[in-house]
């Protein structure tokens, strides 16, 4: 299960201005830096999408992975939803990891993928300790969003949990909202993809 917090920033905060936030009780680690590039699928006829689930080719840092994400739910700016993430070394979907494709073929059959959108994507990522213990990571999101000929720029953080709880998420989402211009952003970056393209984005 994926759980984050999302939050639009309304003007450029540079990766230092995330290092000098007050985080107590919790900790930043190192910084990491990546360009990223994510290409979603879908069949002709979205099979996809119009299910709820979303399947996600990325691109860069230490390895290629492939991720198939289910129906979630969202509030304020808190997104969950079940996914499966495996590395691939494979654009072409017929040679993605053995559980990936039995997955897709639950939910398409026989369809075929072609790429829908991409996302351009400049990451810098923090894990979050607290106790000693990694319970979360920051990542700070600046990029673009290309879908057919449009597109759009994206600047957001995101708090996602790994190993924490939702108060935790709470708590660190308030803080943010408090120190930095940044509000609850309930819309995935493929949701506004799917806008961009003008398709329905109430189940994505």
């Amino acid at each position: 299960m994926e759980i984050e917090a999302k939050l639009t920033l309304t003007r450029p905060v540079r990766a230092e201005e995330i290092e000098a936030l007050d985080w107590t009780p919790y900790l930043l680690g190192e910084r990491h830096e990546v360009h990223q590039h994510d290409t979603f699928f879908d069949t002709p006829e979205l099979a996809l999408s119009r299910t709820r689930h979303a399947v996600r080719l990325r691109e860069g840092g230490e390895q290629t992975v492939v991720t198939l994400k289910g129906p979630g739910t969202v509030a304020a700016g808190v997104h969950a939803r079940e996914e499966l993430e495996l590395p691939t070394t494979s654009r072409a979907p017929e040679s993605w990891p053995d559980k990936v494709r039995a997955e897709l073929f639950r939910l398409i059959g026989d369809g075929a993928l072609q790429p829908l959108l991409e996302v351009q994507n400049y990451r810098r990522t923090w894990p979050l300790v607290r106790d000693g213990q990694v319970i979360g990571e920051v990542a700070l999101d600046e990029g673009r969003i290309l879908a057919g000929s449009r597109h759009e720029p994206m600047h957001e953080l995101e708090i996602e949990l790994k190993g924490g709880d939702r108060d935790d998420l709470a708590r660190l989402s308030e803080l943010v909202q408090r120190t930095l211009p940044a509000r609850p952003e309930d819309r995935s970056k493929f949701a506004r993809g799917l806008t961009l393209l003008g398709l329905d984005t109430s189940t994505a």
